[in-house]
C-alpha cells in the first residue's frame, strides 16, 4: 500500500513538473499568431494595394498589415523575404527603427537589389542619420535596374498585388528612374551639408552622365561644387547648361558673375549683375532636413 501511495505521489509530482515545464516552454503567443496568420492569409492579400494609399499612423489597417507580415516572415517558407513589405508597413506607421531593421535583413539577403539599399538610405535621411544614409545611397547607385526588375517578377507570390497596383513594365521602370534621381539628389545634398564639394561634384556629374539632368538641377549642383573649389572655368560650363535649361536663371547668373569676376572678366560679370539674385545656400541644408516629409519608399 505504501509502495502504491509512493508511486502515485511520485507520478503526480512528475506530472506537475511536466505541466509547469510545458507552460513555461510553450509559446502561446506564437500559437495565437499562427492562428491569426491563417485567418489573415485567406482575407488580406487582395487588399495589399491599399498600402500605397495614404494611411494614418496607428490606424487599424496598418496595425493589421504589421501583424500579418510579422506572422508571414515566421510561418511561411522563405517568408523572411517579406521583410521588405514588413519594413514598408513599419515605415508607414512611423516605426522607423523597426523599418530599418526589416530592410537591413532584406539587404543582407539580397545585396544586389536596388530598392533595399535605397529605402535604407531614404529612411536614414528621414531620421537624420546622414552618414549611414550616404553609405546606403552610394550602394544603391551601383545596383543595376535589370537585376532588380527580374527579382520583382520572380516574387509574384509576395509582390503580386503591389505589382498590380503600381503597374508592371514601363511604370516600374519609371519608379526606378525616379528613385535613382532621388538617390543622387540626396547624395548631393548630404555632400553639401558637410562641405564635401569634391564628392558633391562627382555625384552631380554621375547623375548628368546617366541622363537625370533634364531640369538642369544637377548641372547647378555641379557648378556650385566647382565654384566652391575655385574651379571657376568648370563652374561656368555647368552654369551655362543651367541657363540653357532655364533652371534658376537669376541665381545661376549670380554665380556666373562671381565666376567671371574671379577669372578677371569684370565687364562680362557686370552685364549679368542686373539679372542676378544671390542664392541662399542654407536652403540646401533646410531642403535636406525637410526631405521627405514622409518617406516615399519604393
Amino acid at each position: 500500500m505504501n509502495t502504491l501511495r509512493f508511486l502515485g505521489t511520485r507520478s503526480l509530482f512528475v506530472f506537475m513538473l511536466i505541466f509547469v515545464a510545458a507552460n513555461v516552454l510553450i509559446d502561446y503567443g506564437a500559437i495565437e499568431r499562427a492562428a491569426t496568420f491563417k485567418q489573415w492569409h485567406r482575407n488580406f492579400a487582395p487588399h495589399v494595394r491599399e498600402l500605397l494609399m495614404p494611411q494614418v499612423k496607428g490606424s487599424a489597417y496598418l496595425s493589421s498589415c504589421i501583424r500579418y507580415y510579422e506572422a508571414f516572415v515566421v510561418y511561411v517558407p522563405n517568408g523572411k523575404y517579406a521583410n521588405d513589405l514588413l519594413g514598408f508597413c513599419y515605415a508607414r506607421d512611423g516605426q522607423y527603427d523597426k523599418a530599418l531593421g526589416a530592410y537591413q535583413k532584406m539587404a543582407a539577403l539580397k545585396p544586389k537589389i536596388f530598392w533595399y539599399s535605397f529605402n535604407l538610405g531614404l529612411l536614414n535621411v528621414f531620421v537624420k542619420n546622414y552618414l549611414p544614409a550616404e553609405e546606403w545611397l552610394k550602394k544603391a547607385r551601383q545596383q543595376p535596374m535589370e537585376e532588380t526588375m527580374v527579382y520583382l517578377q520572380q516574387q509574384q507570390g509576395i509582390y503580386g498585388s503591389l505589382l498590380g497596383a503600381i503597374g508592371e513594365g514601363s511604370r516600374l521602370q519609371e519608379r526606378y528612374l525616379q528613385a535613382r534621381y532621388h538617390t543622387y539628389q540626396l547624395l548631393v545634398l548630404i555632400n553639401a551639408r558637410v562641405n564635401d564639394y569634391e564628392d558633391m561634384l562627382g555625384m552631380a556629374q554621375e547623375a548628368i552622365a546617366q541622363g537625370l539632368d533634364a531640369q538642369g538641377k544637377f548641372s547647378f549642383y555641379a557648378g556650385l561644387a566647382a565654384f566652391k573649389m575655385g574651379r571657376h572655368q568648370d563652374a561656368l560650363k555647368f552654369f551655362d547648361t543651367c541657363i540653357d535649361k532655364e533652371f534658376l536663371p537669376a541665381q545661376v547668373n549670380y554665380y556666373r558673375a562671381q565666376s567671371l569676376e574671379e577669372l578677371g572678366r569684370m565687364d562680362d560679370a557686370l552685364l549679368l549683375r542686373d539679372n542676378a539674385v544671390a542664392y541662399n545656400e542654407d536652403e540646401m541644408r533646410h531642403y535636406l532636413e525637410c526631405y521627405p516629409a514622409q518617406p516615399q519608399l519604393f
